[in-house]
């Protein structure tokens, strides 16, 4: 059996039959005995397994009582007064939780004490004029795994790529895209995405899954046909190479262990805590805190030690096995010491979602959870209603296009006159990746020519090459510029008294001035800075050779800085 995780509570084994459905949960731990390729037989060995405590539909009861094995099954409807983190169904039930909750309740984080941890040694941040061992040891956080990693969470904001009421306004039209119980499916994929553990009975569901994929690729009688999903919509690959399969089958075991269920939860535990707690990053994690309220502190803290996107009064000792998807094959976390699913949506959607479930604002992780489970249960209605087909390649962005221009995937309908009407190519727009010149040379030709079809990118690091992208190298102007709207927002005395809140002495520098370069950076107006970016990067020449034109109002959300369209 999987162990659980160390940061959350033991508990006692479940008062279940051994007739129940908790008894396939065994071969998870000898998995020698289950065969990868007798896929009807794990689909009907696990699809009837459920987690002890379902997918929370409202904001739950916050009196969970783990070395009891019980939580409270009703809504939690009346909040924490003093922190808003937590709510309960009643009186009783707070009374009742009050020695688990005062931890987070009177966590020091919440304090107006509260102060960074450089602040408190009187010490200069590490991010702050670095002595050159600092450099040193700062330019080593990469190989140490802090902040090398790759982005699978939030590395840029989501958009919407149709927009159709603003863009075709045609309920009836066929879309071709490039993109480089139902309750329980939602939960599932929401917390294989985002979180670092789950439950056993989710691993062995995603076992199902992942052999049904592969055993279908596999086969010589079906691996050129479309894998489907649903009655209505299917997915396909080109090929499906023995590196894919040895990473989709980490997913769940070993292929050369098979008798090894993935990762093993306290390896996982202690690579996560490597990353996510390092000390050389405290202060990094302290300066990000300066910015929040007290009690969203709490609550980021809580998801950097939990790593579990859920509410945070949830019950969670049930989620006892390590997500490998977010480890590499080597058992190393895959992401940076800051990767946070929150980042990349809007968070004002993400709190209502949240309100709407019952959740609070200070909550900031539980509006997260059931706005992430809202869309996930609208993707699987809109998989099961339309017909939609996915086809995935695990190719370089220019390497793909030449492959269509040579007729590479014909056999899975995408030919050499295909063209689409929305090409999202992420950020490799940036001089550090692709590239413009090269990104728009290789997809211009594959783009429709309708007005509205449209290459969608985002420009992520062009601030870290253009100077004046950033307000603190705008100059005086640009200074200027930002304290005025600083002044129009804030007031001549409350940004008077913000002044007088900091400290000059750079060991002191605390909430009030790093909140205060905050707010300076979000008035700074950096579109001029951008058209110069721009412009030494020569779009108006690469626009004229590819045939594109610039959109500057784009028509899709949330307000990328540029979409670049066909001409028309």
């Amino acid at each position: 059996m999987p162990q659980r995780s160390a940061s959350l509570k033991p508990i006692p084994p479940p008062p279940r039959k051994e007739t129940d459905s908790l008894q396939p949960l065994q071969k998870l731990g000898d998995l020698d005995r289950v065969d990868p390729d007798d896929v009807e037989g794990l689909l009907g060995e696990f699809s009837n397994v459920r987690p002890v405590h379902p997918p929370p539909a409202v904001l739950p009861c916050a009196n969970v009582q783990p070395a009891r094995y019980s939580a409270c099954e009703k809504p939690g409807t009346k909040a924490c007064s003093a922190c808003k983190l937590v709510s309960y169904c009643s009186k009783e039930c707070q009374t009742a939780d009050w020695k688990n909750h005062k931890t987070v309740c009177k966590n020091f984080m919440r304090s107006s004490d509260w102060q960074p941890s450089w602040v408190i040694e009187r010490r200069t941040p590490s991010f702050m004029g670095p002595t050159d061992e600092d450099v040193k040891s700062f330019s080593n956080l990469g190989d140490l795994g802090f902040n090398g990693g790759s982005s699978l969470w939030g590395n840029m904001p989501a958009i919407d790529l149709i927009n159709l009421s603003v863009n075709e306004a045609d309920a009836q039209k066929d879309f071709s895209l490039a993109f480089v119980d139902e309750n329980l499916a939602a939960d599932i994929a929401l917390h294989f995405w985002y979180s670092a553990f789950m439950p056993a009975e989710y691993r062995l569901q995603i076992l199902g899954c992942v052999s049904a994929f592969l055993k279908h690729f596999v086969d010589p009688a079906s691996q050129e046909k479309p894998y489907l999903l649903g009655v209505t919509s299917n997915l396909e690959i080109p090929w499906l190479s023995e590196e894919h399969r040895k990473c989709l089958l980490h997913y769940m075991f070993d292929p050369d262990s098979p008798h090894s269920a993935g990762i093993a939860i306290d390896d996982a535990q202690a690579e996560y805590d490597r990353v996510r707690m390092a000390p050389e990053r405290r202060d990094y994690r302290d300066r990000m805190y300066t910015n929040l309220k007290p009690s969203h502190r709490v609550a980021f803290y809580a998801f950097r030690r939990y790593g579990i996107v859920l509410p945070l009064g949830a019950a969670n000792a049930h989620f006892n096995c390590a997500n490998s998807s977010l480890f590499s094959l080597e058992g190393k976390w895959l992401q940076t010491d800051y990767a946070d699913p929150l980042s990349g949506w809007d968070i004002e959607e993400v709190v209502q979602s949240g309100k709407a479930h019952g959740a609070q604002a200070e909550d900031i992780y539980g509006c997260l959870y059931f706005f992430l489970s809202t869309n996930l249960r609208t993707l699987t209605q809109r998989i099961r209603k339309f017909p939609i087909s996915f086809k995935l390649f695990s190719v370089e962005a220019c390497a793909l296009s030449k492959e269509i221009k040579k007729n590479t995937f014909d056999k899975m309908g995408i030919s050499s006159n295909t063209t689409f009407d929305r090409v999202e190519v992420s950020n490799i727009l940036d001089v550090n990746y692709v590239g413009i010149r090269n990104v728009l040379t290789a997809w211009s030709p594959l783009l429709g020519q309708d007005k509205h079809a449209a290459i969608v990118g985002y420009f992520m690091n062009w601030v870290m090459v253009q100077k004046d992208g950033r307000v603190q190298g705008s100059g005086e102007s640009g200074m200027k510029q930002a304290t005025k709207k600083l002044l129009e927002r804030k007031g001549a005395d409350g940004l008077k008294a913000t002044i007088a809140q900091s400290s000059s002495d750079i060991r002191n520098i605390g909430s009030s001035m790093i909140s205060l370069a905050k707010e300076m950076e979000v008035m700074y107006e950096n579109s001029k800075p951008l058209e110069k970016y721009l412009q030494k990067e020569k779009l108006d020449v690469i626009l004229r050779e590819t045939k594109l034109k610039l959109r500057k109002a784009t028509q899709n959300r949330p307000s990328c800085k540029h979409a670049l369209a066909s001409s028309s």
